[in-house]
Order: C-alpha cells, then structure tokens, then sequence
C-alpha cells in the first residue's frame, strides 16, 4: 500500500484550479521522491553533483554559490587522535552531536531554509494572489470567511492576510508526509524535502510554469537513500560557500 496519498494531492491541484498540464509536470517532479518514500528502498545509484546542486540552490534562493564544503550528518565533529574510539563513539551521539549542532548553527548565515523563503515568499504570494480572485480560491480551499459582497467587489484581503501561508498549510495537510519522511530521514532532511514539495506545488497551483521547473530541478537531490548532498546554508562572514550536508 503506497505511503504517499498522490490522489488526494492531485485532488487538492484540481479543486484549487491548476493547469492539467502543469499538474502532470509537477507530479511528476515529485514522482521520485515519492517512489522512494513508498518503498523505504535506496533510488538507482545517481549520485548528486555537488556543483549541480550548488546551481539549483543558486537559482532557487538568488544567492551566489561559488564554492561547496561538506560536512558529515554523522560526525558532525570528526575525532581527534587523541581521542579513544569506545569513548568517541560512546558519547558522538549526545555530547559531540549536540555540541557540532550548536557550532554548526552559529556558522552558517542565512540558512538555506531562511534564504528560499526569503527569496520565494513575494513572487509566490503575488503569482497566488494573481489567481485568487479568477477561481474564487476563498470558496475552494474553504479557509476565508469573507461575505457575498466583499467577494463580488475586489476580494478585499485582510490585513496581514496571506494567500501563500494558507496555501502552503493546505498543502501540508494533503500530503501529509511528516510520519513518512521521519521514518526514513531526520527531521532537518524532512524538512527540505517538504518545503521543496510545497514551493513545487504551490507554484503549479498559481500556474507559474518557470517556477515549477526551478523547484523540479531541486526536488531530486533531496531524495533520500541516494547519494545526498542536503543544503544547510551559507557560511558566516563567507557569503558565496555554501554548507552541504552529506552522509
């Protein structure tokens, strides 16, 4: 039995308006990753190029990639020859991973998360708000309590109102990947690929075509059981090195 719900994914494109030709594309974007969710099974063996995934996160975020250094999910800090092996590995889990995640996070600025939202958040609001008012998407995705009148005029948005976030949740909430993804992954790798799936398909509900396949090119380096590169971000004070995780 497949893990990942494609039909109620599907059903979310076409209650909210999208494209069918833009659904198929995005759907099939994401069919890999979801292929590979269903099964627990490692992908055919394609290794990422490091300097491919340095472009695509150039071109999702806007932000110059020059050069990639990699870290260990693993050993986040490597062991010294003074150490022992039974003493370094009796205490990597806790001590050393909790202490290389700290340094980790006080190394890197902007994270790649904060950097694609930072670079996202407006074109996707505004593709989306281009929509809503030619499908009515308050009515569909059943989120806005607006009346007859405010409807009929301009769709008048309240403040602080956000088509992006609503759509987003919605998406969340169709796909419902958290328990899969955590069952093969840790929950920063989740969490990449769920952003990237919701940017893909948010975009192919706006029906913005350039978009989709940007975030297309994205989707399959964040599949998992294959040879990963994950995107962390950029290194503090070194505004073109990127960070990358590999296994």
């Amino acid at each position: 039995m497949p893990q990942v719900n494609r039909d109620a994914i599907r059903a979310f494109l076409r209650e909210s308006g999208t494209p069918d030709d833009i659904a198929d594309d995005a759907m099939r974007a994401a069919e890999e990753l979801f292929a590979v969710l269903d099964t627990s099974r490692r992908s055919p063996d394609d290794p990422v190029d490091p300097s491919r995934l340095a472009a695509v996160v150039s071109s999702v975020t806007g932000r110059p990639v020059e050069r990639s250094m990699c870290l260990s999910r693993r050993y986040l800090i490597s062991k010294e020859p003074w150490m022992t092996p039974e003493a370094y590995e009796r205490h990597r889990e806790i001590e050393l991973r909790n202490a290389g995640a700290v340094i980790l996070e006080e190394s890197v600025s902007p994270t790649f998360r904060e950097a694609l939202e930072s670079a996202q958040s407006e074109p996707l609001e505004r593709a989306l708000r281009a929509v809503a008012r030619e499908r009515d998407l308050a009515l569909r995705w059943g989120t806005i309590d607006f009346d007859a009148q405010e409807r009929a005029a301009a769709l008048a948005v309240p403040q602080g109102f956000s088509w992006r976030s609503i759509c987003l949740e919605k998406l969340k909430a169709r796909m419902a990947l958290t328990d899969v993804l955590s069952s093969v992954m840790d929950e920063d790798d989740g969490m990449h690929v769920r952003i990237a799936l919701e940017h893909l398909f948010a975009y192919a509900i706006a029906g913005n075509r350039e978009r989709v396949e940007l975030f297309a090119s994205l989707v399959p380096h964040l599949t998992p059981y294959r040879s990963t590169f994950i995107p962390i971000g950029w290194k503090k004070h070194e505004p073109t090195t990127l960070l990358v995780n590999v296994a």
